[in-house]
């Protein structure tokens, strides 16, 4: 491992107790260097893997990016010429008359479920890359997330943001937005809430996405999940998505006092400066 070199101001003959004494410095010197190696190993094996799931991040969401697309471009366009089809179909048939009731009320389910259809598809293309990400960003992104989400259950949604105007790289914006809707996502089934309040804001160090709900709350140290299944599984994947752009959560809960949920990534691993 090395060499420890010893010098003396006057002669002197090194006893039995010098040697034993120098090598045990020597020995406890020879495991702090070790695990100074393993220790450099161990970050440079975690930025390897920051750097990875960035990359597969950044990939998962380009291919969301191109399935939505296309159910855009493709799927959706053709329901709605459907739509209009059976919409002329239905206005045909009153206006030659045609009598025949079981008929016309086939053309009319039809339609229904067409566009039920063309609307479930349209929830599903901003599911899967909702277009506010892409042209005004991570904040009317979220809030419209959480208000077309929320509101329709009878839950009453505040949001409010200071602070968070860096601009944030595009793997970060990605995981903070997923994570939002894993949030909200996991109050519509679970929490019983009537008031969320978000709160997304940010200073020199850090930017920090709080969503609080007035729900019947849980015990946190009931979440013992240490891997993506069981119960707690899909609060383990929203860490680990944190996680994966240097960020981390914090879950504080009680039962029948709501849940607060936080987000923190720190400014040097999110900001694009």
């Amino acid at each position: 491992m090395g060499v420890i070199n010893c010098a003396s101001l006057k002669a002197h003959h090194f006893t039995e107790s010098d040697i034993h004494l120098l090598h045990s410095i020597g020995e406890q010197l020879g495991i702090a260097v070790e695990q100074a190696k393993l220790y450099e190993q161990l970050q440079s094996g975690r930025e390897k893997y920051r750097q990875i799931a960035r990359q597969v991040i950044i990939a998962q969401e380009e291919e969301r990016k191109r399935i939505s697309k296309e159910l855009h471009d493709e799927t959706s366009q053709m329901l709605a010429g459907l739509t209009f089809n059976l919409q002329a179909l239905i206005e045909m048939a009153e206006m030659i008359g045609i009598e025949d009731r079981k008929f016309k009320d086939l053309l009319k389910k039809t339609l229904s479920s067409t566009v039920q259809i063309n609307t479930e598809v349209g929830r599903l293309i901003s599911d899967l890359r909702p277009t506010l990400l892409d042209t005004l960003g991570l904040i009317p992104a979220i809030r419209q997330h959480a208000e077309s989400n929320l509101t329709h259950l009878g839950i009453n949604v505040s949001f409010k943001y200071e602070g968070a105007d860096k601009p944030l790289r595009p793997e970060v914006e990605v995981s903070l937005f997923r994570w939002a809707q894993g949030v909200i996502g996991n109050i519509m089934q679970h929490s019983q809430a009537k008031k969320v309040s978000i709160f997304l804001k940010g200073d020199s160090h850090k930017i920090e996405l709080c969503i609080s709900d007035d729900g019947i709350g849980f015990d946190p140290s009931k979440l013992t999940v240490k891997s993506g299944r069981g119960k707690g599984a899909g609060m383990f994947i929203l860490k680990e998505r944190l996680r994966s752009v240097g960020g981390d959560c914090l879950i504080q809960s009680q039962p029948g006092q709501g849940t607060t949920v936080t987000a923190t990534v720190p400014l040097s691993q999110a900001s694009l400066d």
